[in-house]
Order: C-alpha cells, then structure tokens, then sequence
C-alpha cells in the first residue's frame, strides 16, 4: 500500500511537472509568434520585405533615437548624426571636396579676368581654399566618428569645436557675399569692348560661379527636405519609428 501510494504521489507530481512544462511551452509559443508578427508588420511598414531590422543598420539606430529623444528637435538631431555617419554621406562628400578644389583653381586661373567685378576672382580663391579645409574636416570628422560611439565623438575638444564653428560661419557670411557679387553683375559681357573695356567677365569664371551657387542651394535644398520628413514622420508616429519615451 505505501508502495503504490508513493507511487501514486509521483505520477500526480509527474503529471502536474509535464503539464506547467506544457504551459509555459504554449506561452513561448505565444509569444514567439506575436513577436514574429509584429516583426513581420514593423517590415512591411518599412516596405524593405524584411522581417526584422537587423541590429546597428540605420532603421535600427533610428528607433533607438527615436526610443530615447525628449522631443521633435532632438529626435532629428540625433537622426542627422546617424545619417551623417552612413556610407552614402561618406560618399558625397568625397564627390563635393571637388567643388572648392576647382574654386581654388577657377580662382587662382581667372585672377585678372573679371574686371567688371574683382571680387569674384578673390571670392573663389577664398572660399575655395578654406572650403577645401572645411572638406577635408568634414570627411575625416564623418569618417572618425563612424568608428566610436557617441561618447567618444562628443569628448572632441573643445578649441577644435570653436575653430570649427568659426569656419563655418565665415563660410557662410563668405557666401553671402560670393552671392551679392555675383548677381549684382547678372551676365556681363563676356570680353571686353572698345568703349567699356572693364565691363566684362570671363565666361568660364562667371558660367562656374552660378553653377557653384546652384550646387550649393540644391545641398541646402536637400538637407532641409530630409529634416521636414523625419519631423513628420516624428510627430505623426510613423510605424517605422517604433514608439517614442516622451508620448
């Protein structure tokens, strides 16, 4: 009788072990499969027919930024950084280190040949040489910080941060006046002439200077583009965000 009692016991005991096995068995499943579907949803809402976003590619660091940003402002701040550091960035910048190059050349070429405005000449030389530093700064910032994480790149100390904020402003106030003179001549006469001999401009100089100014509001163009759409996609809660902190 104690024999099959104790018997008894364990095949309860052994009953109740394989049945909360089973439980706990059907709720991984469970939730293995909610997990896979909302894999599944988070991929067709990014229309890239993956299941599931592949941990340190762009559309990942872009959830985490979005997971952890105190607002609109900061989530496209964040999303900006973690643009800049991908290939196709790397890329273009390579391809517009070109442009002050020929700036410097253009300038440097053409010196004397633009007597209806002198300033062009000049504009070129300078802001095609301090662009070139600019460039060269940009690029291999860009290329530094796609090797260490965010803490590392925001340990940059603090005189080369000034001296590159200084940069660029002047660059930008150098642009605004690579514009005024520019467009104050609009199309000189491209050689000079017998009764106005220093109203011309070389057609070369002047033709590459409204090309330049066109590259450069297209950049702009883009840039502003790209920060109106993560904003909206931001505010609105686009499904390839995953969920915000501050909501």
């Amino acid at each position: 009788m104690g024999y099959s009692g104790n018997s008894g016991f364990e095949s309860s005991g052994s009953r109740r072990a394989s049945s909360s096995v089973s439980q706990v068995s059907g709720d991984e499943q469970r939730r293995l499969c909610a997990d896979q579907k909302y894999s599944e949803e988070a991929g067709q809402g990014l229309g890239l027919g993956l299941s599931l976003t592949t941990y340190g590619s762009v559309a990942y660091q872009l959830k985490d930024a979005n997971l952890e940003a105190s607002g609109t402002c900061d989530f496209v701040c964040k999303a900006l950084r973690i643009v800049n550091r991908t290939i196709v960035v790397t890329i273009l910048l390579v391809c517009l280190a070109i442009l002050p190059l020929i700036m410097l050349i253009m300038g440097i070429q053409f010196l004397r040949d633009c007597p209806r405005e002198p300033n062009i000449p000049i504009y070129m030389v300078v802001g095609g040489s301090l662009g070139c530093v600019k460039m060269g700064l940009t690029l291999w910032n860009q290329l530094h910080s796609r090797h260490l994480d965010s803490s590392s790149v925001n340990a940059t100390s603090i005189g080369s941060k000034v001296a590159s904020v200084a940069l660029t402003v002047f660059l930008i106030i150098w642009f605004g006046l690579g514009n005024y003179w520019i467009l104050r001549i609009k199309w000189p006469d491209y050689a000079p002439t017998l009764f106005e001999p220093n109203k011309w401009c070389h057609r070369t100089l002047y033709v590459f200077s409204l090309v330049h100014l066109c590259i450069v509001y297209s950049l702009i163009g883009v840039v502003i583009v790209l920060v109106v759409v993560l904003a909206v996609c931001q505010i609105f809660g686009s499904p390839w965000l995953g969920p915000t902190r501050y909501k």
